[in-house]
């Protein structure tokens, strides 16, 4: 890491710390690889967060990793925030977020964002990726994500087309003790993402639902962060 690199702040919020560390722990080999390309200053509470964008409102990103910012107590963090991005800072919801949140306090939160995106249950399913989508300007966003993808995941509804990086192609389904796909038709009202990244005002906001971790998600928090991950 050179003092060149990029700034980016880490908000976890949610759960006590046991949990907290927990999950960093699960979250290890991704923050080892992400602090090889940043310099990674990471927030545990609400008062940590704002003292880090009172310093410094302007960095070059902010990673969100799990729900805590969607609680009422977190209001005034969570607009800063906003207004980061709508001034042209890159947020990203992942890690954790999506399977440490409500489907109210995600329904709420994204309305504060503006954006029509809700939260549907979590599903095992196979995606392909949509390579119309939009990633962060100057950069080639789908450089190093899996052409298909397969992850238990929270789907996104409401997402646009062009926002959204991965396409269902087929989901499991339970039939006789066992874990089969089926290839998803229209109408079988499956039309969720599990990644999606928009334009928010001059810059802008991704979102993974991913339950499990997998490498895919590593590569897609690193395209959306706009960080070079051209070696996976």
């Amino acid at each position: 890491m050179s003092p060149q690199d990029p700034v980016i702040f880490q908000f976890s919020l949610g759960g006590n710390l046991c949990v907290q560390n927990a999950e960093q722990a699960a979250f290890k080999k991704t923050t080892e690889k992400l602090n090889m390309k940043a310099l990674v200053l990471e927030a545990r509470n609400k008062e940590e967060a704002l003292r880090l964008m009172d310093d410094n409102p302007t960095p070059y990103a902010i990673l969100i990793t799990d729900g805590g910012i969607t609680l009422r107590e977190n209001q005034n963090l969570s607009r800063k925030v906003i207004d980061y991005a709508r001034n042209g800072g890159k947020v990203v919801l992942s890690v954790f977020f999506a399977s440490r949140t409500t489907f109210h306090n995600f329904d709420l939160y994204m309305q504060d964002w503006g954006l029509p995106w809700k939260l549907a249950t979590a599903i095992k399913i196979n995606c392909m990726i949509n390579i119309q989508a939009i990633g962060c300007p100057g950069s080639i966003w789908e450089r190093g994500m899996p052409a298909l993808h397969d992850s238990k995941t929270m789907l996104l509804l409401g997402v646009r087309p062009n926002n959204c990086w991965y396409l269902p192609v087929r989901c499991y389904v339970h039939h006789r003790n066992e874990w089969i796909f089926k290839d998803i038709r229209l109408g079988d009202g499956i039309d969720g993402t599990p990644m999606a990244f928009t334009n928010v005002g001059k810059g802008f906001l991704g979102f993974t639902g991913n339950v499990e971790h997998s490498e895919a998600t590593d590569a897609a928090i690193f395209s959306m962060l706009a960080i070079n991950h051209k070696e996976w």
